[in-house]
Order: C-alpha cells, then structure tokens, then sequence
C-alpha cells in the first residue's frame, strides 16, 4: 500500500469514529479549485483557524515571498501577495497543481528546495518561508505521509542553508534537538494546531531570525482570535470615523498618526 493510500485510509477510519470532520477526501491531483477540499485535507496544512493567522501574523514587510514546501499553499494563499512570490515543491504533482492555479506575478518551481534556496541570489528584501515534512522522529504517524520526505541529514542540510541566508527567514515544525541545537540562536513561538488524531492537538513550532517591527499584512496582528477581532472592531470604529471627517480634518489626523508612527519626526516635516 502506498503513502497516499495508507493517509487516506488513516484519515478515513478517524472520521468513521468522528474524530475529524465530515469532507471528501480527494487527492491534490483531483482538486480542482484553490478552495477545495484537496488542499483543506493535504498532509500538514496550516489551513486551520488560528494556524495561517498565527503564522502571517508574524511576516515583515518583504517585496519577494518565496515558500518552500508548499504543498496546499495555506500560508501562501491567504496572506497579502508580495510584488511577486516563488513557490517550490520537489513533488510533481504539487508543482503541476499550482502551474494550473498560478496566481500573478508567481513562479512555480518544482525542485529540492535546498539547492534553490542555496542557489539564488538575494537582495535582503525577501522572505522564506519553509513548511518541510516534520522530522519523523517527531511525529505520531510513522508511516509516510508525503512522496517526498527528509532524512535527519537533509534536515540538517536545510537548516545550514536557511542559517547562511541574506535576508528574513521563517520555519515551521515540532520541536526537537535537532532544531533547537540548529537554530538556538533564533526566536521561537510555540502554539496549539489541530491534527486529525486524538489529542486532536499538537504543539507547533515556527522559528525566525530576525526582530519583528512592522507586519506585511497587518489584518493578522493579534495574538489570538478575541484580539485580532477586538482590533478589526476597533479600525472599524476609526474608518467610520475618519470616512465621516471634512478631508482637510482626515489629513490632520494622518498627520498625526505618521508622526507617532516615526517618534523624533517634527510635524510637517515629512
């Protein structure tokens, strides 16, 4: 029996016993839509409430997005397009998937992300973005659950490459010695993420080397779901107000704001 079969079959008998969702199960070949269960359903989505937001919550402003490992694309679907974006995948079938729902301004690559994350040159205004298969030793199932995954070495060789490059970098996965003794020098948040199998829960990691000061797209910031709408509530609030404002009044207010956006500034000097 194959990966996919052994998945499918997996996740069939969980939602028998009802520990998952009701949904069809297809395969990322069968989808035919961006929004499709195919990609809701891909082994080590980050399509669950609370999971992108989490992540994209954390994304400086870049002019280049580059995702690796990108299987259903859940992080590179929902956040703000970059002026343009590079998606990698080793598996063909990803690689064709989204060829066929390539978005604008997006190269698809279909490669081993070392070497083309290795290979490229940067300018510093970009950022990575990795979702690798999780070490095996780390994880519930141990079959496997992708086409292609990593050994111990090649995650060491990944981790190498990401730590040498120019610019903002980011990676999820599980906590283990391996990346802890790779990437102690990095921040690390830890948070809670759906799986299909009880506890129905798993503790997630994502690391990244740099210190953030601004977001790329600023519809995530929250830490947690009460927050991000306590502030949606609250730009509502202000939008009413400064749509209902004489232009000349809006443009005083925004003069404000810039100057308490960039502390030292005098007003009118910008």
């Amino acid at each position: 029996m194959g990966w996919r079969d052994q998945w499918l079959v997996s996740l069939r008998l969980d939602r028998l016993l009802g520990e998952v969702p009701k949904g069809p199960i297809v395969s990322l070949a069968e989808s035919s839509g961006a929004g499709s269960a195919a990609l809701r359903d891909y082994p080590g989505s980050k399509a669950a409430d609370g999971v992108y937001h989490r992540i994209i919550g954390l994304m400086p402003p870049h002019e280049l997005y580059i995702e690796a490992f990108v299987g259903s694309g859940a992080i590179f679907r929902n956040k703000r397009p970059a002026k343009a974006s590079i998606i990698i995948d080793i598996d063909a079938d990803v690689a064709r998937y989204w060829r066929a729902h390539r978005p604008a301004s997006t190269t698809v690559i279909c490669g081993d992300a070392r070497s083309r994350l290795r290979d490229r040159t940067y300018t510093g205004r970009e950022l990575v973005y990795c979702d690798p298969p999780y070490p095996r030793s780390t994880r519930r199932w141990q079959f496997p659950l992708y086409r292609h995954e990593m050994t111990d070495k090649q995650h060491r060789e990944l981790l190498a490459t990401l730590k040498r490059l120019p610019c903002k970098v980011m990676i999820s996965g599980y906590r283990c010695a391996l990346y802890d003794r790779a990437l102690t020098a990095w921040h690390r948040i830890d948070y809670l993420a759906p799986i299909h199998r009880p506890p129905h829960f798993a503790v997630e990691s994502l690391w990244f080397n740099y210190q953030l000061e601004a977001l790329h797209d600023w519809r995530y910031l929250g830490n947690g779901f009460r927050e991000r709408e306590r502030i949606k509530r609250k730009q509502s609030r202000w939008r009413q107000r400064l749509s209902s404002m004489p232009a000349m009044e809006r443009l005083a207010m925004l003069d404000l704001l810039l100057e308490l956006a960039t502390p030292g500034t005098a007003r009118g000097s910008r």
